[in-house]
């Protein structure tokens, strides 16, 4: 008498195997995925719309996926009124601090503070403009002053700067416009708060992340080409067992 066709033995461990492999790929796309999402984050700039009149105040929402100063500036419309009141870049060092540099001519005055539940309130003031465009003029805002002026280090400053911290996270940061050079008053213009993780620049706490921004297609093929492959190996195995089961049936009857 003929024996008759079984299920293999082994096919409890298969199917072990087989959602095994399956949770590894899954654990290791969530993995990617938070990855990449964090390097969006971190990798992202904001643009708001403000109007520098004393006393007006805004709320700029940031997201960040690690704590961070703050870096921002002032966007103008690049027209022949602004050019004049925008001041120029050329820094001079401070008599009584070399390692220091004073702007020569700073500019129509901006003063604006930061501050959020968590932080704040700290103050900045508008760099001459150190950045142009065929439509706009960009005044980086910094907390470092000599004299009410704003300025900057030639070299790592010998005490702590003041910084605003962003914390990980959704912050809502306010912005307060605290006071306006007569030439500027009800003037227009953007904030442009910069990404911290950028192709030239990022901190210690993200630069791990500028891998994913820029190898993503390669992670994303992988998965694909992985994805794939089990999906062939239990489409096999479906079948495979499907067949041992209908010669069982048939061996029956």
């Amino acid at each position: 008498m003929s024996e008759k066709p079984r299920a293999s033995d082994d096919d409890g461990l298969s199917f072990r195997t087989n959602w095994l492999l399956w949770g590894s790929w899954a654990a290791v796309s969530a993995a990617l995925a938070a990855y990449l999402f964090a390097g969006v984050i971190e990798g992202s700039w904001t643009r708001a719309n403000i109007e520098l009149v004393p006393g007006r105040e805004f709320q700029i929402s940031l997201l960040r996926a690690f704590s961070n100063p703050i870096e921002f500036s002032l966007l103008f419309e690049n027209d022949v009124a602004n050019k004049a009141s925008m001041g120029d870049s050329t820094v001079v060092p401070d008599k009584d601090m070399p390692n220091l540099l004073v702007f020569k001519n700073p500019g129509a005055s901006v003063k604006v503070s930061l501050s959020s539940e968590a932080s704040g309130p700290v103050h900045f003031l508008a760099w001459p403009a150190n950045g142009y465009s065929h439509q706009q003029l960009q005044r980086r805002m910094t907390t470092e002053t000599v004299d009410g002026r704003p300025a900057r280090w030639s070299q790592p400053p010998s005490r702590a700067q003041t910084k605003f911290l962003l914390r990980p996270g959704l912050n809502r940061v306010r912005l307060t416009v605290l006071s306006v050079d007569p030439t500027l008053v009800g003037q227009p213009a953007e904030v442009f708060v910069e990404a911290p993780l950028q192709l030239k620049s990022c901190s210690f706490n993200n630069c791990w992340l500028a891998f994913g921004l820029l190898f993503w297609p390669i992670f994303a093929a992988i998965q694909a080409i992985w994805f794939l492959g089990l999906l062939v190996m239990t489409l096999l195995r479906w079948r495979r067992k499907r067949c041992v089961g209908f010669s069982v049936r048939v061996a029956d009857v």
